[in-house]
């Protein structure tokens, strides 16, 4: 089960819209999702330790990983992950059942998401 973190404590900038951060009861998994001025989702990033799932609108999906070479962790100018070059199946998969598992009674924005999930599944 996911729960929303107090939106008061993100930081949101007026090019990306309205941003939201979720997470599952254990903390290991964050989703966050960009909203536009009607609250449509434009974005999401689905992270789980060094994973990561991202589907945008405009850009589609890709998979990443936590690049602990790229200077982020000194520099906030750096990237602190690097896409994949081919969507990672295993990621895909792995995210899927989270969602799947966890989001069964949601609220519409996580019904979205299943919809944006099931979407994946059909690319695999």
């Amino acid at each position: 089960m996911f729960y929303e973190i107090d939106p008061q404590l993100i930081k949101n900038s007026e090019e990306s819209g309205k941003k939201r951060w979720f997470r599952d009861g254990l903390g290991e998994y964050d989703l966050f999702v960009w909203e536009d001025e009607d609250s449509a989702i434009t974005k999401i990033q689905f992270w789980y330790h060094e994973a990561l799932l991202e589907w945008s609108k405009t850009d589609g999906y890709k998979t990443g990983s936590m690049d602990p070479k790229s200077g982020a962790f000194i520099s906030y100018q750096s990237d602190l992950y690097r896409f994949h070059k081919e969507l990672d199946q295993e990621i895909l998969s792995m995210v899927k059942h989270v969602m799947d598992k966890s989001m069964s009674e949601e609220e519409g924005t996580f019904n979205y998401i299943r919809d944006i999930l099931s979407d994946i599944a059909d690319h695999m």
